[in-house]
C-alpha cells in the first residue's frame, strides 16, 4: 500500500494537469444538469402523477422545442401508466394466470390546454421546470 501511496503521490506531481483549473457552469449548463438530474428523479414523476391521480392538477412544463398547439405548459388531468402482469395464485389441476392491470411505471401524461386535451410522453416533460411550478423539490 506504501508503494502504491508513493506512486500516486509522484504520478501527479508537476504535470501539466496540476494546477487544476475549474469554471464555473453557464447558466444554460446549469439548466441542462437540472434537468438532466430532475429527469432521472424517478420519485419526482412518481409525485406529480399522485398530484394529478389525487385531483389536485398540476402544472406541467414541456422541454424547449415542444409545445402543444402552441403552448409549452398544461394542466395535467391524467396519466396514463404501463400494463403489470400480476400472477394469480393456480388451485390444484389448473395452470398459471395472470391479471393485468394498468399500475406500472407513468407512460403518458394527459393535459389540459385551453383548446382541449393532449397526451405527452414523458420525455417530453421539463421535469426541474414542472417541480418548480408545483412546489415539489427535486
Amino acid at each position: 500500500m506504501k508503494d502504491l501511496t508513493k506512486l500516486a503521490e509522484v504520478a501527479v506531481r508537476n504535470s501539466p494537469m496540476e494546477p487544476l483549473t475549474v469554471e464555473p457552469l453557464t447558466p444554460d449548463q446549469e439548466a441542462h444538469w437540472q434537468r438532466l438530474a430532475a429527469r432521472v428523479s424517478k420519485g419526482l414523476i412518481e409525485k406529480v402523477a399522485k398530484l394529478a391521480e389525487d385531483v389536485k392538477k398540476p402544472i406541467v412544463k414541456l422541454l424547449p422545442g415542444y409545445s402543444m398547439e402552441g403552448q409549452t405548459e398544461g394542466v395535467l388531468v391524467s396519466v396514463s401508466r404501463r400494463m403489470r402482469k400480476i400472477p394469480i395464485p393456480a388451485k390444484e389441476g389448473c395452470f398459471k394466470s395472470w391479471h393485468c392491470e394498468y399500475t406500472g411505471a407513468v407512460k403518458e401524461l394527459v393535459l389540459e390546454l385551453r383548446s382541449g386535451k393532449g397526451r405527452v410522453k414523458v420525455g417530453q416533460v421539463d421535469w426541474a421546470a414542472t417541480a418548480a411550478a408545483n412546489g415539489l423539490t427535486v
